[in-house]
C-alpha cells in the first residue's frame, strides 16, 4: 500500500473518531437508550394560580399521572369539586374533551366525569364545599327514620303524603323540640393551629348556632338559581311524583315545615 493510500485511510479514521464523540460522552460512546430531547410544553397548557378551572360532574373524576387513561391514578375530585387547570388541553389521545393539566399535579379528562363549563348544573348545585381546616370537614347528620329524597321542593301536601307518620312526628316534636334540637361539643369546637394540631381545650358548652349554620349554611340566604328554576317548574309538573325512592339519607330541605326537617335529622356535635 503506497503512502498516499495510507494517509487517506488515516484521515478517515480521525474523522470517524471525532464524529463519535458527543457532549457529555468523553469516551466517544453514543448511548442508544438515552432519552430524546424533550420538546418544550405549550405555556398555555401549564396551570397557574387564579387560572380557569375544571370540575367533577359525576361522583368522582380521576386525576391521572399522565394525559393517558392507562397511566396511574394519583387522586380524584368528588362531585362538585374543582381544580385549577391550564388554558389549553395537553393532549387528546383517548379523551375527546382533552386532558388538562391541573394543580397541584396530574391531568383530568374533560369528558364524562369532568367539565370545564363552570355553569354545569352539578357544579352550580354543589357549591358548598368541605371546610378542610376542620377535623370534620363535612356536616353530618343521623336520620331517625326513613326519609324520602325529592326531585324538587315538595309542597306541604306532598310531604304529608310521602313522609311516614309525619303528623304524629310533628306532635312529638312540639313536646321534645328542645331535646331533639340540642347539640353537643364536638371535634370542630377544639381550637387548632395552622397545621391542624389541637392547641387548647374544647369549650364546656356547645356554641349557640342559628338554624342556617346548624344545617350547613354559610350565612347567605340567597336562593340558588337552580332552586328557583325548580320551584318555577313545579306548577307545570304537578302530575309527576316528586319522590325518587325512600332511603336512609337526610331529607333534602322542604318548605312545608322547618320543624319536620329539623327533627328528621339530629346533627351530631362533631360537626356544624
Amino acid at each position: 500500500m503506497d503512502a498516499r493510500k495510507r494517509l487517506s485511510l488515516l484521515a478517515l479514521g480521525v474523522l470517524a473518531l471525532a464524529g463519535c464523540k458527543g457532549k457529555g460522552s468523553p469516551e466517544g460512546i453514543v448511548s442508544l437508550s438515552a432519552p430524546a430531547e424533550q420538546v418544550a410544553a405549550d405555556p398555555a397548557t401549564v396551570p397557574k394560580e387564579g387560572g380557569p378551572r375544571i370540575g367533577a360532574v359525576e361522583m368522582a373524576a380521576p386525576v391521572y399521572l399522565k394525559p393517558d387513561r392507562r397511566s396511574p391514578k394519583i387522586g380524584y375530585l368528588r362531585a362538585g369539586a374543582t381544580a385549577v387547570r391550564g388554558e389549553k388541553p395537553a393532549a387528546f389521545d383517548d379523551c375527546q374533551g382533552g386532558y388538562y393539566r391541573v394543580l397541584p399535579a396530574g391531568y383530568i379528562c374533560a369528558e364524562g366525569s369532568a367539565s370545564i363549563d363552570m355553569k354545569h348544573p352539578i357544579l352550580r348545585a354543589l357549591t358548598r364545599r368541605p371546610d378542610l381546616s376542620k377535623p370534620m370537614p363535612y356536616p353530618y347528620a343521623f336520620v331517625r327514620a326513613i326519609a324520602p329524597n325529592y326531585y324538587r321542593p315538595a309542597s306541604k301536601a306532598e310531604q304529608f303524603q310521602y313522609e311516614m307518620r309525619l303528623k304524629e312526628h310533628l306532635r312529638s316534636y312540639k313536646r321534645l323540640q328542645k331535646k331533639w334540637d340540642a347539640i353537643e361539643v364536638g371535634a370542630n369546637d377544639v381550637p387548632l393551629d395552622a397545621e391542624g394540631n389541637a392547641i387548647g381545650e374544647p369549650p364546656t358548652e356547645a356554641p349557640d348556632l342559628p338554624d342556617q349554620e346548624l344545617y350547613g349554611g354559610d350565612g347567605n340566604d340567597a336562593i340558588p338559581g337552580f332552586s328557583r328554576a325548580a320551584a318555577r317548574s313545579r306548577t307545570s309538573r304537578r302530575s309527576r311524583s316528586p319522590t325518587t325512592r325512600s332511603s336512609r339519607t337526610a331529607s333534602h330541605g322542604t318548605r312545608a315545615s322547618r320543624s319536620s326537617a329539623r327533627s328528621s335529622a339530629t346533627t351530631t356535635g362533631a360537626s356544624r
